[in-house]
Parts: structure tokens; C-alpha cells; sequence
């Protein structure tokens, strides 16, 4: 009984910590786009705390009882949980750059929701049972369950997410894409430390063979820039210096990373009951919206990337 208090709590907490990301991210995007004069580096700090514990618990749960192994260490760096709570400690770390709030804005929003209708709506109010038996020899499945009042929001979480899940995900990839351009910036004009690029792009590297949306966002920007690059308006400098870069890049994003093979609860997960996130890795914020809109008119479960 103690340990499914513990879980719940656990998972009580995940949701939660959700939410503050989800509030006090975009609280601090629209105060810098709005240049508000509050002073907003509080919501900064708090939402990157509260990512900082959402993925935490996650990777908690998920490695805790593990063995302390070489191989464990790879599944480790290799699983997104993993990667998004080791960035959110580091922009934790270092000075705001608002845009970094993106993407854990839109995971935490997705994960809220699930949370909202895995949890909170059958805690608040649960669904009301047809307690009458049904008689002998009939055919049990033919009463269906009474129809409550938090139907109507089960189908709002589903609607909302088969509409907004693919587009809040290219979202997040062109918004990683615009938070590498900006750390490089940002090395160049001293405005942050040249190590957060080289962090960034590994992670970013990451991405790219894990997410098909990160792979399609990277390759539609590759295609922009090479026809500029090759047009007859660009400056041959400017030329040389791109094919140099990308040369270099290629020769970094081609070395062969070793993932582990995904267990069949793994694989599972990724594809998702909604099937929205085929081809791409469905952990964290994609399973959670997959999981939300598997919930077609019934309870939805529990999000893959929750404890």
C-alpha cells in the first residue's frame, strides 16, 4: 500500500511539475516579448527547476533499480528523458536565453494534458458505474458504461491533440534548429560560453537520429541554405565558409552511434495507440500526446513518459 502511495505521489509530483513549466515558460517568453518590466529571471529559474524534476523522476523510475553497468549508461544518455533533463539543468545553470523555453513548454503542455485526463479528471470525477448485472445468458457487453459528465472533456483531449500534436512537434524541431543558431550567436558576440554550443549541437545530434521531425527540420534548413549558397547572388566567401561548415558538420553527424536495441515495452511505446508518432521516437512528450489521444471517448491512460 505504501509503494502505490509513493508511485502516486511520484506521478502527482510529475504532473505538477508540468504544469510550472508550462505556466512559468511561457509567463517568461511573453514578458521578453512583450518587455515587460517585471522582473522575470524567477519564472526562468523556476520552470527550468521544475523540468529539472519532471524529467528527473522519469529518469528516476526508469534506471534506479538498474545495474550500475557501462551498458546502463549508454541506454541512459541514449534515452530523450535523459538528454532533456541534463539540458534543463544546464540552462538552469547558465543566463536565460528565452528561446530554450520552447520546446519544454510544448512537451510540458502535451504531458499536462495527459496528466489532466489520466488523472486529475477521474480524481476530481470519476466515471459513474452501471452497477445493474447484467441477466443470465445475456450478453454482458451489451449495456454500455453510463456516459459522464467528463466525457465531454475526454473528447476535447482527444481532438485537441490528433489536431495539434504533428505541428506542435515540427514546432519544436525548427525551434531547437533556431536555439543552436542562437548559442552560436551568441559564442561568437561573447554573450554566452563557447562550450554551450558544443553541448547543444551534440545534443541536437542526438535528435537528429532519434526524432524524424528533428531529421526533416535539419534537412529542409540544409536544403534552404544550399540553394542560397549555390545562387549567384551569394558572395564566394560567404560560399566557401558554408561548404567548409558543413563539411565539418557532416563529418561529425556521420559517426556512427551505437543505440541500443529498444525492448518490445520500449517499441511499443514509441509507436503509440493513436499510431500519430510512426517512425519516430515516441518517448517523452510524442507519447504522452499519443497516449492523450488513444483516448477516444474513455479513460486515457497513462502517458509512456510519466512514472
Amino acid at each position: 500500500m505504501a509503494s502505490r502511495e509513493y508511485a502516486q505521489l511520484i506521478h502527482l509530483t510529475w504532473g505538477g511539475a508540468h504544469a510550472v513549466v508550462a505556466f512559468c515558460g511561457v509567463r517568461y517568453v511573453l514578458g521578453r516579448l512583450l518587455l515587460s518590466s517585471d522582473p522575470l529571471v524567477r519564472y526562468y529559474r523556476l520552470a527550468y527547476a521544475a523540468a529539472a524534476v519532471s524529467y528527473g523522476l522519469v529518469t528516476y523510475r526508469a534506471f534506479a533499480n538498474q545495474p550500475y553497468t557501462r551498458a546502463t549508461l549508454q541506454r541512459a544518455l541514449m534515452d530523450e528523458n535523459v538528454q532533456y533533463w541534463l539540458m534543463a539543468l544546464i540552462w538552469l545553470w547558465v543566463s536565460p536565453i528565452w528561446p530554450t523555453l520552447l520546446p519544454y513548454i510544448t512537451f510540458s503542455a502535451f504531458h499536462f494534458i495527459s496528466f489532466l485526463g489520466s488523472t486529475l479528471i477521474p480524481l476530481v470525477a470519476p466515471p459513474p458505474q452501471n452497477k445493474q448485472r447484467p441477466s443470465r445468458g445475456s450478453d454482458a457487453a451489451a449495456a454500455p458504461p453510463t456516459q459522464g459528465p467528463a466525457q465531454g472533456i475526454y473528447k476535447a483531449i482527444n481532438r485537441f491533440t490528433k489536431t495539434y500534436y504533428e505541428s506542435a512537434m515540427v514546432f519544436v524541431a525548427y525551434a531547437e534548429v533556431l536555439i543552436l543558431v542562437r548559442v552560436l550567436v551568441g559564442a561568437l558576440s561573447f554573450r554566452n560560453s563557447f562550450l554551450l554550443p558544443l553541448a547543444y549541437a551534440h545534443f541536437l545530434r542526438l535528435r537528429f537520429y532519434m526524432s524524424t521531425f528533428t531529421r526533416a527540420s535539419i534537412q529542409r534548413c540544409k536544403a534552404e541554405l544550399d540553394a542560397y549558397a549555390h545562387h549567384q547572388a551569394c558572395p564566394e566567401v560567404v560560399r566557401k565558409v558554408y561548404l567548409l561548415l558543413t563539411d565539418v558538420i557532416s563529418r561529425y553527424a556521420s559517426n556512427v552511434l551505437n543505440f541500443p536495441h529498444p525492448s518490445a515495452s520500449q517499441q511499443s511505446a514509441s509507436v503509440g495507440s493513436s499510431g500519430r508518432a510512426s517512425g519516430a521516437n515516441a518517448t517523452g512528450a510524442e507519447a504522452a500526446a499519443s497516449a492523450s489521444a488513444a483516448a477516444a471517448g474513455g479513460r486515457p491512460r497513462k502517458s509512456a513518459g510519466a512514472p
